[in-house]
């Protein structure tokens, strides 16, 4: 039995030394310098990556004692230890070297994070695309009104003169939401009487002046180009408006040779003649050879329509006989013109008995031309037909002559004719039924002389127009001479001298405005005639090509208009007289649409019916109605208002064409804002009033689109953001002055605007914020 266990004893000794050898023949392979523990280690390190049976681990501590028992090893730690206690040794150290795979395990384990990182990106990815989506909207679409907390100081010079000009005429004490015109306005009216427009006006004038003051003629030899034409017709103009030139004795010529005689009629050659001037051949001398007519103008309202209406000069003559007779001035006027246009002061006396007489019954004749006539327009062929042109008689033949003259002229093949205000015609037939043609041909002359005599003297401007004050002399002759040479040069005025002194980009810049406003405004137009039987009128039509003042077909370039005129326009001398009537005689019609007038009653712009654009003055292109480096609350809120007035206005003016639904909606509009009118006023300024209100929603569109988020203000006025001045700067160039208050184009517009009570935050109830709005759509 001893034997037996001594040789299994020796057989498992014979195995472990194999072992061994084997392992430490593969350790000095691999090159290793380590210990047998070392190894023992890593194989410890890889019995936590790849865990072995029990079998494998009992084997591997059986080894392991014996190899420290043949090292004597175990015999100095412990002599005499049995090798239960060796086994419990070798187990213990064994929990303690592989303790650190527990905690390894234990960090493997995923957290909160790990199970929740990836909704959490898929959450947050939403919430960044709906901010994006919510701010592109506001972006594209931005309604209602954005408060913007942050905002910029506009520190160009345009911005620096308005906020001057604002703040001399905002009167911050008073509440915007209940008058809005007096918080804007009152210190401007307190210290001026006159219109902010009047003011600029005045000023524009001047500039003009000074610019063609300081043309000079061309050398001997040269011909004369646009500019200095125009400037040399100023300049004779003006020559004679400060007396350094009188024109009377040729312009008394220039009547008789038609007839024309005052305050006594034409002398008959012997009492037996009858061959003295008619009235009406009186008339045709007058238009054609002086470039006058009291009685009708003739004007092209499109390609095929010709209209005929009465002149203003009759009806303003009679107004103004009616001061001179309140002023007890009346015969002394006479007496000034007839002592100085006839030079024969001893028989004026008798002569202006005579005609004061006639000129009382003949102007109360006239006053039917302020009463309203019902009666349908006159068509071509009721004028060509003198049976159906009963009563007008001899008028239709002469109307109808002076008509197709005209119409050679302009070059028009009118195929239709209206007749506008026909009781005037009437009137003027009675009236050739009942005075003699002597008395007309008199009151004919006078007319003539009452409205171009000033034109070319002096003492006749006085007599009739009335000295002024000389710090107010200087302005009226030069609004005299400009207005003069607007209506003899038409386009050409505009081009030589005030195209040539605005910048390309301003042009361009107000083209974009109008631009800007007139796509929401034809938007919203066409559905407004939509209806369920008839299909939208498309608007755009009337207002594509929005212009400054000609540069673009239809309008004359620059460079156009100097070969235009380089053979219609005369050489230009210092006779106004003469230049005058060298330039009637070219009859002068330089192609395109004409620019406003200074004489309109709105010259900053107006819709031109025969090239049907709107049309924007120059003098529109200066502040304070618009500046380049304003910001752009300020440039809609003050041209921009103009443009889209003018652009209402092109829709207003068909709405004949409308169906009975929408014209109905339209007058319901338009009595809506005249209720809003809490005096009395003019029919001038409600109607504009109208105008304005029609257009605001797409000026505000357009206005909104342009700015975004962005918050501009004026140096002086931070507290008050850009969509308050554009709302200022709105009322701002309606300032009226002490003598007429515009409070009806101010407030009666933004009391059916929204947007302003929201702006100024205005309580429900308050003056301008009622509640009850006025629409049309």
């Amino acid at each position: 039995m001893t034997q037996t266990l001594t040789g299994l004893r020796h057989r498992k000794l014979g195995a472990l030394e194999m072992s061994t050898g084997e392992t430490g023949k593969l350790a000095s392979r691999r090159g290793s310098k380590k210990s047998f523990s070392g190894s023992a280690v890593d194989q410890s390190r890889q019995s936590r990556r790849h865990p072995e049976s029990k079998q494998e681990i009992s084997i591997k501590k059986v080894v392991n004692a014996a190899t420290k028992k043949e090292k004597g090893e175990g015999a100095d730690a412990a002599p005499g230890k049995p090798p239960a206690a060796a086994s419990s040794a070798s187990k213990a150290a064994t929990t303690a070297k592989t303790q650190p795979s527990k905690s390894g395990s234990s960090r493997r384990k995923p957290s909160a994070w790990d199970t929740w990182k990836y909704p959490a990106y898929g959450f947050g990815g939403g919430v960044l695309f709906l901010v994006l989506t919510i701010l592109l909207y506001r972006v594209m679409f931005p309604y209602p009104m954005i408060p913007t907390k942050f905002y910029s100081i506009c520190e160009t010079g345009g911005c620096a003169e308005f906020s001057r000009l604002i703040r001399s005429s905002i009167n911050t004490a008073l509440d915007p939401c209940e008058n809005f015109y007096r918080f804007v306005c009152s210190n401007w009216d307190s210290q001026h009487n006159v219109s902010m427009r009047q003011l600029h006006r005045d000023n524009y004038v001047a500039s003009l002046a000074t610019t063609a003051r300081g043309v000079s003629a061309p050398t001997k030899g040269t011909r004369q180009n646009l500019r200095q034409k125009a400037a040399l017709l100023y300049q004779s103009c003006e020559a004679v408006a400060h007396r350094r030139r009188d024109d009377t004795g040729q312009f008394r010529n220039l009547l008789a040779q038609g007839g024309l005689t005052w305050p006594q009629p034409p002398k008959k050659e012997s009492p037996a003649s009858e061959n003295s001037v008619s009235f009406l051949e009186a008339l045709a001398y007058s238009n054609f050879q002086v470039g006058f007519d009291p009685v009708f103008t003739v004007d092209l309202a499109d390609d095929v329509i010709v209209s005929m209406k009465p002149t203003d000069i009759i009806p303003d003559w009679i107004h103004t006989r009616g001061e001179w007779k309140a002023e007890d001035t009346y015969d002394d006027r006479l007496r000034q013109v007839c002592h100085h246009f006839s030079g024969l002061r001893s028989t004026c006396e008798a002569e202006l008995e005579a005609f004061a007489s006639a000129d009382d019954q003949q102007s109360k004749a006239f006053t039917v031309l302020f009463r309203d006539d019902d009666g349908p327009p006159l068509n071509r062929s009721q004028f060509e037909n003198a049976t159906s042109a009963r009563p007008f008689g001899d008028w239709a033949r002469v109307f109808s002559r002076l008509l197709n003259i005209t119409l050679e002229q302009v070059g028009a093949p009118a195929t239709k004719f209206h007749l506008r205000d026909p009781a005037f015609f009437r009137a003027l037939n009675s009236a050739l039924a009942k005075f003699s043609d002597e008395s007309l041909v008199v009151y004919l002359a006078w007319m003539t002389i009452f409205h171009l005599g000033p034109l070319f003297s002096a003492e006749l401007s006085d007599a009739i127009v009335g000295s002024t004050t000389s710090t107010l002399a200087g302005r009226v002759v030069e609004t005299r001479c400009l207005i003069f040479m607007e209506k003899l040069l038409g386009q050409a005025m505009p081009a030589a001298f005030v195209q040539l002194n605005v910048a390309d980009e301003a042009q361009e810049d107000i083209r974009r405005i109008t631009k800007n406003i007139d796509y929401p405004l034809n938007i919203t137009l066409t559905k407004f005639t939509s209806n369920g039987s008839e299909p939208a009128h498309d608007f755009s039509k009337f207002t594509t090509r929005p212009h400054l003042f000609g540069d673009i077909d239809p309008f004359l370039s620059v460079a156009e208009l100097e070969l235009a005129t380089a053979d219609v326009l005369p050489e230009m001398g210092d006779s106004v007289l003469t230049n005058y009537r060298r330039t009637i005689a070219r009859t002068i019609w330089i192609g395109g649409c004409y620019a406003p007038k200074l004489d309109r009653r709105n010259y900053y712009r107006f819709y031109d019916r025969a090239c049907r654009t709107v049309v924007v003055s120059p003098i529109a292109a200066t502040l304070p109605i618009y500046d380049e480096q304003t910001s752009s609350g300020l440039r809609y809120g003050a041209i921009g208002s103009l443009v889209s007035e003018a652009l209402f206005e092109a829709f207003y003016d068909t709405r004949d064409e409308l169906g009975p639904v929408q014209r109905d909606k339209l007058n319901s509009a338009r009595t809506c804002i005249e209720r809003l009118i809490f005096k009395v006023d003019t029919v001038e300024n409600m109607e504009e009033a109208f105008l304005l209100f029609g257009g605001s929603a797409a000026l505000w569109s357009a206005y909104r689109s342009e700015v975004y988020l962005q918050d501009r203000r004026l140096p002086g006025l931070e507290e008050y953001s850009e969509d308050m001045l554009f709302f200022i700067s709105f009322c701002f160039i309606q300032c009226g002055g002490s003598a007429m208050p515009r409070d009806t184009l101010c407030n009666i517009p933004l009391k059916s605007f929204s947007y302003f009570a929201e702006t100024f935050t205005c309580p429900l109830g308050s003056a301008m914020n009622l509640g009850n709005r006025c629409a049309y759509v």
